[in-house]
């Protein structure tokens, strides 16, 4: 499956009343349950740092290092776990992003 078919957006954030611009990705999750899923870069596209639990909230602490500048080619590393119930272990989607191809 393409990323692209999941309807990627860059997301913007507000940290400390500044814009920053692409710190996440959001898509629809990958299993096709209709949820969304959120992937916090460790390497925003504004070049900054990335955002912390202020900003996310403290159960969002994974993040991911992304290469490739839009969705077709894009990559993220380590690979991506959706989280049903973290504290129970239970895991709702795992698998990787690569040049913009979903695998599980």
């Amino acid at each position: 499956m393409r990323f692209i078919d999941l309807k990627p957006e860059f997301v913007q954030s507000s940290k400390s009343g500044e814009n920053r611009k692409g710190t996440a990705v959001w898509s629809l999750c990958p299993c096709g349950c209709g949820s969304g899923l959120l992937i916090a870069l460790r390497n925003p596209l504004d070049g900054g740092p990335p955002d912390g639990p202020e900003v996310w909230g403290e159960g969002l602490t994974d993040r991911w290092q992304r290469t490739g500048e839009d969705f077709n080619t894009i990559s993220f590393e380590p690979s991506v776990l959706m989280w049903e119930d973290k504290k129970a272990g239970k895991q709702h989607w795992h698998g990787w992003i690569r040049n913009g191809e979903v695998t599980a």
